[in-house]
């Protein structure tokens, strides 16, 4: 839906003015056998390299029928696309960027026809309005956009890694709490691994130390190690080793 309070200088135009659409008519099989150096593209994006184009300018895919109809790709100069795809050309005052980030805000599904098969026609949708700024403010609207995206893309990179790291980084605060570790702050030698030493800067896993056994002879001075079976009650349904070892941290270390 377009803002109607947009700065002087910008206008709003419909598709049909600042656009054009074309289709294709290639048949996937008529080019099963042809290879070269153009790209042709189908709804899922590179399919091949052949020795012909159809497209001689970068243009705009969009896939037209079938599933994923409304899908949107960057098409490079000299390529072309299968018969499912149409592809869009900007006029001279529209940069091609631009348009490909606005046709992203379109909900192509209200232009859908067909039951079995799924089709949009440009026919349908090219009277959808874009806001029209100067070409320069164009550029820089894309340059803005896709400099925010890659940060973005950047941020839920480094939090896949923080995913991927956090049993790691329990499993390393566990072992540091039951060796006297966590609370042994005045011995420098002792390393706790943070969220940080674990997942490592910008994001990138570090090495990760093995940890070793869980009780180690050497505890800190005041601590117990008592089996299992010693210091709890063990449900007969419950298959833990009542011989098993564990440290305890003496209650006036305890805050």
């Amino acid at each position: 839906m377009i803002n109607h309070n947009l700065p002087k200088n910008w206008e709003v135009k419909t598709l049909a003015e600042v656009c054009t659409s074309k289709n294709s008519n290639i048949v996937l099989s008529s080019i099963e056998n042809n290879t070269g150096k153009y790209p042709i593209y189908g709804a899922k994006g590179l399919l091949k390299t052949i020795d012909f184009y159809t497209i001689e300018n970068e243009s705009l895919g969009i896939v037209k029928d079938g599933a994923g109809v409304g899908r949107i790709f960057l098409l490079p100069e000299k390529s072309s696309l299968i018969g499912t795809m149409a592809y869009i050309q900007a006029n001279k005052n529209l940069n091609l960027k631009y348009l490909y980030h606005f046709l992203h805000t379109i909900n192509f599904n209200q232009y859908i026809s067909g039951s079995a098969i799924p089709h949009i026609y440009f026919r349908d949708y090219k009277k959808e309005k874009i806001p029209l700024p100067p070409l320069e403010v164009q550029k820089a609207i894309v340059e803005k956009l896709e400099n925010a995206f890659a940060h973005i893309d950047e941020a839920v990179r480094h939090l896949k890694s923080v995913q991927t790291n956090i049993p790691r980084l329990k499993s390393s605060l566990l072992h540091c709490a039951f060796s006297g570790k966590l609370t042994e702050s005045q011995n420098s030698s002792h390393e706790v691994q943070t969220l940080k030493s674990v997942v490592g800067e910008g994001g990138e896993p570090s090495p990760f130390k093995p940890l070793h056994p869980p009780i180690k002879t050497e505890i800190p001075q005041g601590w117990e190690i008592k089996t299992l079976g010693e210091v709890c009650k063990i449900n007969p349904k419950n298959k833990l080793d009542d011989d098993l070892e564990v440290s305890f941290i003496p209650m006036n270390l305890i805050a």
